[in-house]
């Protein structure tokens, strides 16, 4: 939502156009403007999401139905539609940079911004501070209910993950510097553990979160 859509490496508009947020090298981001273009891409997004979901279970279905599993099931089963986020805490950490120290967007020639000037600190996620900890929860909250408001494939309930496995990498790896001081082309930190290097308090603090 900073970048109104826009895939700054490559200059390609792969979503909406959204507003941009007001910021520059002299004006810091205000965290509530981004929150709510945050919001809007969310929504967005999520159908977007949904969509290919759905498709790739249909065209399952039909070509591939898996009769042999299928016959050990009940005849009407209860559905689950699995979903997952990854970067969460990229977000989160994002967020709360925004909404805690000062956030200069810096933009090329183009006007697209590709990178950011930070002043000051920021509680960041898996240090159990509910100022970044809240952040992250409201994050899932907020997709997973832009979620639940698509049409699901057979009448399924949506559940969501944070996504660990590899997926961290590659998508680290596909995007540009963001908002919380990562870097280009560096990975995710995996599933809902913290950025790499920004657990400060311990692995005491960081267990404590999930209790």
């Amino acid at each position: 939502m900073l970048l109104t859509g826009v895939d700054e490496i490559h200059k390609n508009q792969v979503s909406l156009y959204f507003e941009p947020c007001n910021g520059n090298e002299n004006t810091p981001l205000n965290y509530e403007e981004v929150w709510a273009k945050f919001v809007q891409m969310a929504k967005w997004l999520a159908g977007v999401y949904w969509n290919a979901l759905n498709i790739i279970h249909y065209m399952h279905d039909k070509y591939f139905y898996e009769r042999s599993q299928m016959c050990f099931m009940d005849t009407n089963p209860h559905r689950f539609f699995a979903t997952g986020i990854a970067g969460l805490l990229v977000v989160t950490d994002s967020l709360s940079a925004i909404k805690h120290a000062k956030v200069y967007p810096l933009k090329d020639s183009d006007g697209v911004v590709t990178d950011y000037q930070i002043e000051g600190h920021f509680p960041t996620y898996g240090n159990n501070d509910d100022r970044a900890d809240d952040i992250a929860i409201e994050v899932v909250k907020t997709f997973m209910n832009e979620v639940r408001c698509q049409h699901h494939y057979r009448n399924s309930e949506p559940t969501m993950s944070v996504l660990t496995i590899t997926s961290n990498v590659v998508y680290g790896k596909a995007t540009d510097n963001s908002p919380d001081g990562k870097k280009a082309g560096v990975p995710f930190s995996p599933g809902a553990n913290p950025m790499n290097g920004r657990d400060k308090t311990g692995a005491g603090k960081l267990i404590s979160i999930g209790s």
